[in-house]
């Protein structure tokens, strides 16, 4: 449809008005952001205008004089849908105030859709304590959704307290920071540690020739533990004592290969090595020592005396009249 005017008179000059200010700007505004601009003609009237854009669509604006439009007139701007960190929504097990757990995974859901235009920050920080002697940042993965939301995945490596930032367009989202306890994954001392083991009277470690354990006194830890994390439970350090695997002084050793009064050079002869009782060791016979399980059984190393062999044949009898 036309519309039809009369025509202007003789001072008649819309091409003499000029508009101007950031409300005629194609870019820059945005959503619920109140602008601004100014019409001036020649004559030094002005006329201050004001708009607030309600919907993130393109927007028109015409300025006419006397019903002419004035030069550049109509106006067009593109709005944007704004920034607004305060419609920021954090949801999800990973913000819960209780029933985090060290070491087991979790999330939370930051939700941007009604927040206009920006970028989204995380950041998740453990108190002193938690990993260090230091506050010390967590990792965490983000996954960017369709529906303008993100998914923040990470694991507590701990328990302790944490917080947790959200930014949107660099501002702090009103709900942050968030601050959350984690509680220990298991509780050590509910352990019972106990069996023949942990006997105070005494084990036996298995012999393993030719290098047995020691008799000695041993210290026991148990623990219960996650990764990264260990705590003692109640009843440790547990101190037992181990009992050698064998007695040594209860070996026999005896027989003509081992008389003091000597053997004869090159002669065979023997000796018999008693171990009933002694328990389990490996037994070793070296000229002239024996040992079990690597000591020396009673009476060993033994002093034997080898004196050569008699040979008739160089005996010489005289006297008797020969």
């Amino acid at each position: 449809m036309a519309e039809i005017v009369n025509p202007p008179g003789k001072d008649f000059y819309p091409d003499k008005v000029k508009a101007y200010g950031p409300g005629l700007q194609s870019t820059g505004l945005a959503v619920g952001k109140p602008t601004e601009f100014t019409v001036r003609d020649n004559g030094n009237g002005t006329y201050a205008c004001s708009y607030t854009p309600r919907k993130p669509i393109k927007h028109t604006v015409m300025v006419s004089w006397g019903g002419v439009n004035i030069p550049e007139s109509p106006f067009r701007m593109n709005i944007g849908a704004g920034c607004h960190p305060n419609k920021v929504k954090v949801s999800g097990p990973g913000v819960a105030k209780t029933g985090l757990k060290a070491y087991e995974p979790t999330y939370f859901t930051v939700d941007c859709a009604e927040a206009g235009q920006g970028d989204i920050s995380i950041g998740i920080k453990c108190a002193p304590g938690v990993v260090g002697p230091a506050e010390a940042d967590i990792d965490f993965d983000i996954i960017r959704n369709d529906n303008d939301t993100f998914t923040v995945k990470y694991t507590p490596p701990g328990a302790g307290s944490y917080t947790i930032m959200v930014l949107f367009a660099n501002q702090a989202i009103p709900m942050t920071p968030i601050r959350i306890k984690v509680d220990p994954s298991h509780d050590a001392s509910k352990v019972k540690a106990e069996g023949p083991g942990l006997s105070r009277s005494g084990n036996h470690p298995q012999a393993q020739p030719p290098h047995p354990p020691q008799a000695n006194n041993h210290h026991a830890h148990f623990r219960h533990t996650q990764p990264k994390r260990l705590q003692a439970i109640p009843m440790t350090p547990i101190r037992i004592k181990v009992d050698p695997s064998h007695d040594a002084s209860k070996v026999k050793a005896e027989g003509p290969g081992l008389s003091r009064s000597g053997v004869e050079l090159c002669k065979p002869t023997h000796f018999t090595v008693n171990t009933k009782g002694a328990g389990k060791a490996k037994l070793d016979c070296q000229f002239m020592a024996v040992t079990y399980g690597g000591d020396n059984v009673p009476k060993s190393p033994f002093n034997v005396g080898v004196a050569p062999t008699l040979d008739l044949n160089k005996i010489n009898v005289t006297g008797l009249g020969n």
